[in-house]
C-alpha cells in the first residue's frame, strides 16, 4: 500500500498562464484602452477600443493560409478598429494602425508579469519538490513572447 501511495503521489503542478498566473484580460483591456487613444483620431478611443476587441476576440491569429504573420494580422484588426471597416485590412496598414498595434503590443507585453503572490506560490512549491510547468493555448509567437515577459 505504501508503495502504491508513493507511486500515486502528486509530483507536478500545471498551471495555465492567461488569466490563471497573469491577468491577462485587465492588462489588454488596459493596453487596447492605451493603444486607441493614441490612434483614434476624432473618434472616441473607447468606441475604437470596443471594436478592436471585438474583431480580436472574433479573429486572433490569421485564417490558414493566408501568409501573414500574428503582427501583420493584428495590425489589420486595428485598421478595422480605427476605419470601421469590414474589410480584412490586407490592402496595406495606415499609419495609425501601425502606431496602434506598436503601442499596444509594447504596452501589454511591458505589463504582462507574474504577481508577487503567484512567483512566491510557485517558489514554495518547487521548494517542495514539486515540479511546475505552464501550458497555455494560442500561437506560439504571442505565448512566446508573453512567457519570456514574465521572467
Amino acid at each position: 500500500a505504501d508503495a502504491m501511495r508513493s507511486l500515486c503521489r502528486c509530483r507536478a503542478v500545471i498551471f495555465d498562464l492567461d488569466d490563471t498566473l497573469v491577468p491577462t484580460s485587465k492588462i489588454d483591456r488596459a493596453a487596447i484602452l492605451h493603444a486607441a487613444a493614441l490612434a483614434s483620431g476624432d473618434e472616441l478611443p473607447a468606441v475604437v477600443a470596443a471594436r478592436f476587441s471585438e474583431l480580436l476576440k472574433a479573429e486572433p491569429f490569421p485564417p490558414e493560409p493566408s501568409g501573414l504573420d500574428v503582427p501583420a494580422w493584428r495590425t489589420g484588426l486595428w485598421e478595422r478598429a480605427l476605419s470601421g471597416s469590414s474589410s480584412d485590412g490586407r490592402a496595406g496598414a495606415s499609419p495609425a494602425a501601425r502606431q496602434a498595434y506598436e503601442a499596444w503590443s509594447s504596452e501589454r507585453l511591458s505589463s504582462f508579469r507574474f504577481a508577487d503572490d503567484v512567483d512566491a506560490m510557485v517558489r514554495r512549491l518547487q521548494s517542495a519538490g514539486y515540479k511546475t510547468g505552464v501550458l497555455t493555448n494560442g500561437h506560439a509567437d504571442v505565448q512566446r513572447a508573453k512567457t519570456a515577459a514574465c521572467g
